[in-house]
């Protein structure tokens, strides 16, 4: 049965992950992960003790969100040099 933090992580990702970006669990014998996946289809490392699972889903949606202020600052930045 899933802990109630790791449901909680779970429903944070579905409603606070960026549009195209995509978080994906792999669950072995004996060990977890967690890959974050950009539009593009790129992994992407991020910041995280990964202490646990938990843990490591919320910072993988926390370093989703840094990327895309990233890029709409870019995208915004691109657009005035132009004008």
């Amino acid at each position: 049965m899933t802990e109630p933090s790791t449901h909680a992580a779970i429903e944070n990702a579905a409603e606070n992950l960026p549009d195209g970006f995509r978080i994906e669990i792999v669950i072995e014998k004996d060990s977890g992960s967690v890959s974050l996946l950009d539009p593009e289809g790129n992994d992407h490392d991020f910041p995280s003790n990964r202490e646990c699972l938990t843990d490591e889903i919320n910072d993988a949606v926390a370093h989703a969100i840094e990327m895309e202020k990233s890029i709409d600052r870019e995208e915004r930045d691109a657009r005035i040099k132009w004008q």
